[in-house]
């Protein structure tokens, strides 16, 4: 039996600073993980997957990668430790 998809969101480092970013719903690449646009099926998360490639072909991010999100209380949020460090946006001191 096939493991059920977990809510994904899209997250990359912005090419000029490498600053952490995710994708949101207008297309445009943000800091805050809450306004990421989540991914609920596999089909979504390939349509994600291909805008972000287009915006590693402009030269905007690199590293894109898909990362499971919990969407308790109606924000996505990290469910591992390595991106819950990323999300927070500090250091790991």
């Amino acid at each position: 039996m096939a493991k059920p998809f977990s809510p994904q969101v899209v997250t990359a480092n912005r090419l000029r600073v490498g600053d952490v970013v995710y994708l949101s719903a207008d297309d445009a690449w943000v800091h805050d993980i809450a306004r990421a646009i989540v991914a609920r099926d596999a089909q979504q998360l390939a349509a994600l997957e291909a805008q972000a490639e287009r915006a590693v072909a402009s030269q905007l991010v690199v590293g894109v990668y898909a990362i499971d999100v919990d969407e308790n209380g109606g924000a996505a949020k990290p469910l591992s430790v390595k991106e819950h460090i990323r999300a927070s946006g500090g250091p790991t001191i």
